[in-house]
């Protein structure tokens, strides 16, 4: 899903808060992370969390 397909998602769905997911390591970028969050704008609480590395 691009950030745009997200953003038009928080636009349907209306969640409060919204936290992207897999940036970096399956697809996309922390950037489009940011992207999202601008998309978004007022409509929802983008929450943007570091990775931590590979899972044990």
């Amino acid at each position: 899903m691009t950030a745009e397909e997200a953003a038009e998602a928080v636009r349907m769905l209306k969640p409060r808060v919204v936290i992207p997911m897999h940036y970096g390591a399956i697809v996309g970028s922390v950037e489009d992370a940011h992207r999202l969050a601008a998309l978004v704008g007022e409509l929802a609480e983008v929450r943007i969390y570091e990775p931590r590395g590979a899972p044990a």
